[in-house]
């Protein structure tokens, strides 16, 4: 079903023109001409995924977009602007707060999204946009393969009815079919992380590159001073980022710890926030629940924080990296994309200068609780300039440039490439 969306184009800050120049000759023609279909799963709100989008929005401004359903008003205008096709999913009513429920749906689904003949297909895809129909060069950026029915169904099915567990349970094999089956339109897969890679060899015997997802260099900036008076976390809240940890450990301090330690700031939404707004409700007035914030306050959150707080495992993650380029370090479960983007504090409190987080390696409170003291022994070593150098390995230029450097080697015919024939080197 074609979107008959407004011909008007939102425009975003442009690419400075030496690096759109040099971009332009990676692929070998011009960005701001090239006949682009951009397939994303979804488009409900502007999370990670989405601002990878934006940015692939700004190096491709003639793309159209294609989706499986959107929201309108939730997402970034330049995004909306540009959304030419959906599928029939979007007139289910209340599509935004059921669509979780629809999984087994939307490997049918995709092959209702309807695109033309393109220079390239970029989709950017954790779920089934890879899965769509298309004969035109074909890149996949994938945020990692389908993990409701890979590696992480279990968490990601606790907070979903028993009818829904049991019908996905049963329908896995179908599904894990049509997620292996879809990807024959891909003519070169990229993963966020080597993480993400290892798991596309793995499912669909496929060799991927890695290009790390961008975060904006520009806009994440330490301060010049700040409060530092509370920690933070920034995420959707839902039971498999593990919010709940923190939720507790700060609802268990006695008043000299809180006094010591400072309260909790969670910023975000999800189906997960009344389980944890009840166990805040066990000690009131530790944990701060402050739901959705814009982009401004969630970087002055991230500037003033002591630390943010990450315990969920994921395939990358932006929020660290943006955390850090505000000049704040991060305390984290040791597993997933972070083990790539974070540089974690020795064995010694001496080894903190050029580190930008402590890991714990156990989901659990005392697992947590052990690197909250190891934190606290190294606090004042950590380095503003230096986290934010670190993370300004993952600014959009870097991403830009080795996108670009792919995309070209796309639609030049090259499929399934190994490291040496990208020009463009990663992180």
């Amino acid at each position: 079903m074609v979107n008959a969306a407004a011909d008007d184009i939102s425009t975003l800050e442009d690419i400075p023109s030496a690096e759109r120049q040099q971009l332009d000759a990676f692929l070998g023609r011009s960005s701001r001409d090239l006949n682009v279909w951009l397939v994303h799963d979804w488009l409900t709100g502007m999370r990670g995924g989405e601002k990878v989008l934006l940015e692939l929005v700004r190096l491709f401004p003639s793309a159209r977009i294609a989706t499986l359903f959107h929201v309108p008003g939730a997402i970034h205008p330049a995004i909306e602007s540009r959304i030419r096709s959906v599928s029939w999913l979007q007139k289910i009513p209340a599509i935004e707060k059921r669509y979780r429920s629809l999984l087994p749906l939307m490997p049918l689904a995709i092959q209702s999204v309807r695109i033309d003949s393109a220079d390239l297909v970029l989709s950017t895809s954790h779920c089934v946009a890879k899965n769509v129909r298309t004969q035109s060069p074909h890149l996949c950026h994938c945020f990692t393969p389908m993990r409701y029915i890979w590696d992480m169904q279990d968490a990601y099915l606790q907070s979903r009815g028993t009818a829904v567990r049991t019908a996905l349970r049963g329908l896995t094999p179908w599904l894990r079919h049509m997620d292996r089956r879809g990807h024959r339109s891909v003519n070169q897969f990229v993963g966020t992380c080597c993480n993400v890679c290892q798991r596309i060899e793995r499912i669909y015997q496929r060799p991927s590159l890695i290009v790390y997802s961008p975060i904006d260099e520009t806009y994440f900036m330490p301060a010049d001073e700040s409060s530092r008076d509370f920690f933070l976390v920034v995420s959707a809240l839902v039971e498999y980022k593990r919010i709940d940890l923190a939720v507790e450990f700060f609802s268990r301090l006695d008043a000299s710890d809180r006094a010591r330690l400072g309260r909790l700031v969670v910023i975000g939404t999800g189906p997960d926030m009344k389980r944890l707004q009840e166990i805040a409700a066990r000690s009131p007035g530790n944990v701060e629940f402050k739901g959705w914030q814009d982009d401004a306050t969630v970087r002055w959150h991230y500037q003033n924080a002591r630390a943010l707080i990450f315990p969920g495992e994921e395939d990358f993650g932006l929020v660290p990296i943006e955390a850090m380029a505000c000049g704040r370090p991060v305390i984290a479960f040791g597993k997933g994309g972070i083990l790539e983007t974070a540089v974690p504090v020795g064995e010694s409190p001496g080894d903190a200068t050029a580190a930008t987080a402590v890991f714990f390696e156990h989901q659990t409170l005392e697992s947590f609780q052990v690197a909250m003291d190891r934190f606290l022994a190294s606090e004042q070593e950590f380095n503003p300039q230096a986290l934010h150098a670190r993370a300004m390995q993952f600014g959009r230029p870097n991403f830009r440039s080795r996108i670009a450097a792919i995309a070209g080697a796309v639609m030049n015919g090259k499929t399934d490439m190994a490291e040496a024939d990208v020009p463009v080197r990663g992180v």
